[in-house]
């Protein structure tokens, strides 16, 4: 009852008609409100303020911070000057007059940033401020601000949108309805000349030799869950000085103490503290380091900053919102519980990225599969002598073929969902220090806006994508069956069925002798004829009807041609082999274990039926083996394949692990060689 008469009082004295234009001018002076945010949320979305400089070069921003955080702003370029709030001092009345005279100057506009709370006070001062207009949270993954009505924008934002979003990215929400961004989202921290004095001060202390390593540690975090323990640290410390030549040293504060002292007990080398510091020279001390290890806390972000080779270990958050980005910022997780993280998970990496084992002429590749209905990252480390090794594989549904039906629009939510995925894979490559190559297919291909998406990719992104035709689909697919397959003198018929379209490849040897790109695909064909992904009789039939008019004229043309064998690859064919695996009783364990598999046609129609049996996605859903995010598109791809083997007289088909996107990398091999 007290909050609510509470809001009822200030809304009448407070509140601001909602503007709807976007258009905010040029602004000179902002006020950013940002009393609410820890010390690593600061630090994590400098991206903000380097957004809004990027637009307005010569505007000032002033920023209200507060005791706990206001240490990730100190000498950080983006703002031109800050204040620090502290409710305790309103009483002092020189304080008070000086913070009435801060909120009393004259502002183009006032921000509160959001990022995963809705901050009262910072509302409040953003609305008590002399500001001409108020950018403010609207409502936040479904949770309303109650006190919306202090601003005149008002912005919703939702993290369920986009859950592997960086922070980085999110907070830009806030501020991109109005045509403010940046693609950098690299956090920042400026350091002077004294700092690095005092670290190297601090480096002279360790008595290091010239080909020493520096390695640093931060062993504390705020939240227990979010530190891992101090007996692993211990026993890392031990292993890095057994294998290592090395100095360490460990940052933190006062607050440490305890957990220093536990670890100094536990190790049998000396370690050096650098501790009471400002975040700069803390910054100063992780930029000469050859590593440096921590927990998911403030200093991770100022580590975070630097270009020194990092590994943070999480336990409870997402690392994909909160890690650092950039190149060698690596992180850890296993499960919300951060000791599932073991030593020598942290030792592995931290070989691998004090000694890589790189010989020359070795690089890493990060191939981008825009697909109509999935993304795909691999992420390949290439030899000199050409071969290569799948070291990461990340996909996410996007489904850029469930747009807006024959009009061939990408809608505004699936542009922003592709530019998220898109975003992460970025992240993933970057730290890989790789090399990366994109390309789309179908659903792109065909898009009447594919130009207004591709430029935004670009400038939201930085990912140049390359749009192919299907000529050139079917013979990176081919180049990827001819790795995974040993085809040596036999005609093979390969097929390739996607979200969009459906490819048809025969070669012999490393001869393409046909191929043709038709428009048939899992996610197109589910709009078309299985609403709400809903199976009817009468859908089934209309479907398998445009099939056989779409493919007719290249059924004519494989069986002019002929083949001795068949081999299918891709999501639907490999999602079909592992539920004819399981089906069989047969192991599951990963997606290449399906590669060289062999299906007949029996087996194919048996789960087949199966699958039209189940009327929803959801029963779908339950059969053994299935992937669980193709429940809703696989009735489509099951009654293309059926209908191909129907009309084309195949009696089994051999599974190919590999398929565009391991064509995609022999191709760039190929062109860098």
């Amino acid at each position: 009852m007290g909050k609510s008469f509470l809001n009822t009082i200030l809304k009448k004295i407070f509140e601001l008609l909602p503007n709807k234009n976007n258009d905010i001018g040029t602004p000179n002076k902002i006020l950013i409100v940002r009393q609410h945010n820890q010390l690593g949320d600061l630090l994590a979305t400098v991206s903000f303020f380097k957004a809004i400089k990027e637009k307005f070069p010569i505007s000032k921003i002033t920023l209200i911070v507060s005791p706990e955080n206001f240490a990730a702003i100190t000498k950080n370029k983006f703002v031109d000057s800050y204040f620090i709030f502290n409710k305790r001092k309103l009483y002092n009345p020189v304080y008070f007059f000086k913070f009435a005279k801060l909120l009393r100057t004259k502002y183009d506009l006032a921000i509160v940033p959001v990022t995963v709370s809705i901050s009262f006070t910072s509302n409040f001062l953003a609305r008590i401020s002399n500001s001409k207009s108020r950018i403010g949270i609207e409502e936040l993954s479904g949770k309303k601000n109650d006190y919306n009505f202090f601003f005149d924008r008002r912005v919703a934002m939702d993290w369920r949108k986009h859950p592997d979003a960086n922070v980085a990215d999110f907070c830009l929400d806030m501020i991109r309805p109005f045509g403010i961004t940046t693609s950098n989202l690299k956090s920042e921290i400026s350091f002077e000349e004294s700092d690095n004095k005092n670290a190297e001060k601090f480096i002279s202390l360790l008595e290091r030799k010239g080909d020493e390593l520096l390695i640093g540690f931060h062993i504390g975090a705020g939240k227990p869950p979010n530190r891992w323990s101090l007996d692993k640290f211990a026993e890392l410390l031990n292993k890095l000085n057994k294998n290592y030549k090395a100095k360490f040293y460990i940052t933190g504060s006062n607050a440490d103490k305890n957990e220093i002292d536990y670890l100094q007990r536990k190790i049998n080398i000396p370690v050096k503290l650098f501790l009471n510091k400002q975040i700069p020279e803390v910054a100063a001390i992780i930029s000469i380091s050859n590593l440096f290890i921590t927990n998911d806390t403030g200093i991770m972000h100022v580590a975070g900053t630097t270009n020194t080779s990092q590994i943070s270990i999480f336990g409870p958050t997402n690392p994909f919102n909160w890690a650092p980005i950039g190149r060698n910022k690596y992180f850890l997780r296993k499960s919300d519980l951060i000791d599932d993280v073991t030593v020598e998970d942290v030792f592995v990496l931290c070989k691998e990225i004090l000694h890589p084992k790189k010989v020359s002429g070795e690089y890493i590749l990060a191939i981008i599969d825009c697909g109509s209905n999935s993304f795909h990252l691999v992420i390949a480390k290439v030899s000199d002598n050409g071969s290569f090794q799948i070291v990461k594989h990340e996909r996410e549904v996007v489904r850029i073929g469930g747009g807006s039906g024959a009009s061939k629009i990408i809608s505004t939510e699936v542009i922003q969902r592709a530019i998220t995925t898109l975003k992460k894979f970025s992240i993933i490559a970057l730290s890989f220090d790789a090399q990366i190559r994109a390309v789309a297919t179908s659903s792109i291909r065909e898009a009447q806006n594919q130009i207004e998406f591709l430029q935004k990719v670009v400038k939201e992104t930085g990912i140049e994508i390359n749009v192919i035709d299907g000529i050139e689909e079917a013979r990176l697919i081919f180049l990827g069956i001819q790795k995974a397959i040993p085809t040596l003198n036999q005609k093979i018929l390969c097929i390739d069925i996607g979200g969009g379209s459906t490819e048809f490849i025969i070669g012999l040897n490393e001869k393409i002798l046909f191929s043709s790109s038709v428009k048939l695909g899992a996610v197109r064909l589910s709009k078309m004829f299985f609403p709400d992904f809903i199976i009817t009789e009468e859908g089934i039939k209309s479907c398998l009807n445009h099939i056989q008019e779409i493919i007719s004229p290249v059924v004519k043309e494989i069986q002019e041609i002929g083949f001795e064998k068949c081999i299918g690859t891709s999501g639907t064919i490999m999602s079909l082999a592992f539920m004819i695996k399981a089906m069989k009783g047969e192991t599951l364990i990963e997606s290449y274990t399906v590669n060289n598999y062999t299906f007949s046609k029996d087996e194919f129609e048996k789960i087949e039926q199966s699958i039209l049996d189940k009327t929803t996605a959801e029963q779908r859903g339950k059969i053994p083996g299935i992937d669980i995010e193709r429940a809703d598109i696989i009735p489509a791809g099951g009654v293309i394949l059926s209908s191909l083997i129907n009309q084309l007289s195949i009696d089994e088909i051999t599974v190919s692990g590999f398929a565009i996107r391991e064509g995609i990398i022999l191709d760039a091999i190929a062109a860098n060689s």
